[in-house]
């Protein structure tokens, strides 16, 4: 009964921290043959944000004016009448039960040599998918289209791309926390101190361990039918089984490592 409980209150908390906000962060690496230059920038949606500046949920503005030329910096340009320049957090708002996509400007100035976009953890919970573009071309025929998702590196040398777009989809309705789909798949035995069996997949499906708050742990690609996971060196506590076929089609459980 106790077991219940626990899974019961941390899918609740689960739901609930979807429902208030959801973000990832990106890095942004300029290499040179004299430096390498580098810093990390927040994308993601809150409850409470707004289209302008939100103090209170860790965004800032930098500087008042356009950067100067020469100077590496990252930021973003909410959709507002005033023009504005946010680093290194923007949040746009999130409703719940609803699903939206939200557009980031995202600008960049490097004077030269390389330029690298990329994400080593997969998107968290409570989005579809995200694709770095172009801020001309309109989607999806972009003249530039990269999907972010873990190990992905979008890199150029033409030091004319200073301004990209970030398009995140976000799903915040009840099949981003439960199951999507009646599927036959069994995540046994629940809870565990040691390996997880995953069974009624099929061979390409992704299965991931993550945190409540959606970071990944554990990346797996399914070969047959079933797949064991390791989980006897995670810390003790309630992690995420999440499931996706080649359909895109998600489910989610609750595990509990003791």
């Amino acid at each position: 009964m106790r077991t219940l409980i626990i899974v019961s209150l941390l899918t609740l908390s689960l739901a609930s921290a979807l429902s208030q906000e959801v973000a990832f962060t990106m890095t942004v690496r300029n290499i040179t043959p004299v430096s390498t230059s580098s810093g990390t920038f927040t994308f993601g949606a809150h409850q409470n944000a707004t289209n302008g500046l939100d103090v209170a949920l860790g965004e800032r503005e930098i500087p008042s004016l356009p950067p100067p030329a020469g100077v590496y910096i990252i930021y973003t340009v909410p959709p507002t009448p005033d023009r504005i320049w946010l680093s290194p957090k923007d949040l746009r708002p999130l409703s719940s039960d609803s699903s939206v996509r939200h557009d980031y400007d995202l600008n960049i100035t490097w004077t030269g040599g390389r330029l690298e976009l990329f994400m080593n953890q997969r998107l968290p919970l409570g989005i579809d998918s995200a694709y770095i573009v172009d801020a001309i071309t309109d989607f999806p025929d972009n003249f530039i289209k990269a999907r972010v998702d873990s190990g992905m590196v979008y890199a150029t040398d033409n030091r004319a791309l200073t301004r990209f777009k970030l398009l995140v989809w976000y799903r915040q309705t009840t099949s981003s926390v439960n199951e999507a789909w009646n599927s036959s798949v069994v995540i046994a035995p629940n809870p565990t101190s040691d390996v997880l069996s995953v069974t009624g997949c099929e061979p390409g499906w992704n299965v991931d361990v993550l945190t409540v708050v959606g970071h990944s742990v554990r990346s797996y690609i399914t070969e047959s039918e079933s797949i064991r996971l390791h989980v006897h060196d995670l810390p003790i506590g309630a992690y995420v089984v999440r499931v996706v076929d080649q359909r895109g089609r998600v489910m989610q459980r609750i595990m509990m490592h003791q």
